[in-house]
């Protein structure tokens, strides 16, 4: 028997089915461009990128001085810039300083009239480098007298295509490296991108910065504190708001090519989410360094700061967000004074030191230049080194607790209330420089004058702390992690309490000179 194709009414089902297939890959398709960008690129983007990527080659060739017959010439203007010295950023014979570092703080007329005085907590006059990059003229602002970073209008952006649901701002911020760079300023080896909001702490940011070669194409930061965040926005992404360092070879690349490049992803979120990709079509992947800090985190976040890693902070996110640094205190003035001591001994701020005195079952955790913590017992250093979860997740959802560092509960008060309740906290009150070539700081709290008992145990009463440390000379590995002297956390060398336990004195020095 001879088979006949379907006819008619038995033809139809199949037709809807092919026709929905189609509709529905054709979907696929345009929403995978949409979200994904070249996961669908056209002959002609792909091709552009080629070009770019080989021009970027080109110039850097060019620039290291590896020419060979045949090569691009240098250009008129790139000649007379190498002669003015504005293009020094392959200068290797000195080490890398802040002088090396040029900053750029996204912010708005709107927003920073508001944050320009937390700006200047960390700000350092004459000193650092940088600019405030603005979406329009800011009125009165004289920056220079009030110690502040000279404001600049960012480029229009309105040619550029943006189809993203969050703010087109994202736009210009991503273009701040591009715009800064195009300045020509001399002695600039690394563009950091921040936000109003956050808290630099420069001097740690430039001894990090010098431990990396600048001469390559370098894309440095560090990801989102929560899961959350991570899933919605990448694993491999620099966070914007924790900073973004870019090294002068890959800023002249994206000089070259970022424009392009955002016309490719008009849907992305972020100006971050930008500088990633475009950083990612010329094959530079994310350096990660410890120490710049999104903190995507609210609250109070004490128990995060308390349990810094074993790296220099060089960042703090959000902090408009969070609880002051400070109890009894404003944001901007506990950030000042949170500031004021960073700048005291940049390098070691917060570097922690687990204090246990097993005779009389108490235990110190220092983080240096901000608190001393007290607990009654005997700590176990594995729990001490995770953060206490004082804080909670920046994310959506309530109550998530997927973080991205060791956490630990929070530590609850015994006895409940009142002055002689345990665990205690003494915070900074300052940081310097002491005889011996060591480093002094000194804690306190607030205790009743007629205070003359505790239970249920005698630290309680402590209300002073005095911790003297060696001056151990910094020398950072790639990694962002101390090296040589400064791999180990410093330990205790000694413990003592005065007869009045009023007055804890900590001794700290290298964990050699104990183990």
């Amino acid at each position: 028997m001879t088979k006949s194709w379907p006819t008619g009414a038995k033809l139809l089902p199949l037709i809807l089915m092919v026709t929905s297939f189609m509709a529905g890959r054709s979907f696929d398709l345009l929403w995978s461009r949409q979200r994904f960008g070249t996961a669908l690129m056209s002959h002609e983007d792909a091709f552009l990128i080629s070009v770019q990527v080989q021009r970027v080659h080109e110039v850097q060739e060019k620039h290291r001085g590896n020419y060979s017959e045949g090569a691009p010439q240098l250009t008129g203007a790139e000649q007379e810039r190498i002669r003015s010295g504005n293009w020094t950023g392959f200068n290797t014979a000195t080490p890398t300083t802040l002088r090396n570092v040029l900053f750029g703080i996204g912010s708005s007329v709107h927003s920073y009239s508001s944050r320009k005085d937390l700006v200047r907590t960390w700000w350092q006059p004459n000193k650092t480098r940088g600019f405030v990059w603005l979406d329009g003229a800011l009125q009165d602002y004289d920056w220079a007298s009030e110690g502040l970073p000279e404001a600049r209008v960012s480029e229009d952006t309105s040619h550029l295509p943006y189809t993203g649901w969050g703010p087109r701002s994202c736009l210009r911020v991503a273009r701040i490296v591009i715009e800064a760079f195009q300045l020509g300023l001399p002695d600039v080896r690394w563009f950091v991108m921040g936000d109003d909001d956050t808290v630099f702490n420069p001097d740690a940011l430039a001894a990090v910065l010098s431990s990396y070669d600048h001469t390559e194409m370098l894309y440095l930061g560090s990801a989102s504190e929560t899961g959350e965040q991570l899933v919605i926005a990448g694993y491999e992404m620099a966070y914007g708001g924790g900073g973004i360092a870019v090294s002068w070879p890959l800023a002249l690349a994206l000089s070259e090519t970022m424009d392009d490049c955002i016309r490719r992803y008009p849907e992305q979120y972020g100006s971050d989410a930008r500088v990633r990709i475009c950083s990612a079509e010329l094959g530079v992947q994310l350096t990660r360094v410890r120490g710049f800090h999104q903190f995507d985190l609210r609250g109070n976040v004490a128990g995060f700061l308390q349990a810094h890693p074993l790296a220099p902070f060089i960042s703090m996110h959000h902090v408009m967000l969070l609880d002051p640094v400070f109890p009894n205190m404003t944001r901007v003035p506990a950030l000042a004074r949170f500031t004021n001591n960073m700048r005291a001994d940049p390098i070691n701020f917060l570097q922690t030191a687990f204090c246990i005195d097993h005779e009389n079952m108490f235990t110190a955790v220092v983080s240096w230049g901000y608190s001393v913590k007290l607990f009654v017992g005997a700590g176990r250093v594995g729990d001490l080194e995770r953060a206490e979860m004082t804080f909670q997740s920046y994310g959506y959802r309530k109550g998530i607790k997927e973080f991205t560092f060791d956490t630990r509960s929070e530590v609850e008060s015994y006895p409940d209330g009142g002055q002689c309740a345990t665990p205690i906290n003494l915070w900074v009150d300052g940081v310097g420089a002491s005889a011996g070539n060591k480093m002094n700081s000194t804690y306190s709290r607030d205790v009743p004058k007629n205070q003359t008992d505790c239970v249920p145990h005698m630290v309680a009463r402590v209300s002073e702390a005095t911790i003297t440390r060696d001056v151990v000379p910094f020398a950072p590995s790639r990694d962002g992690l101390f090296r040589g002297p400064n791999l180990r956390r410093q330990c205790c060398r000694s413990l003592s309490v005065d007869p009045s336990w009023s007055k804890l004195v900590i001794e700290l020095g290298s964990c050699n000179g104990i183990l």
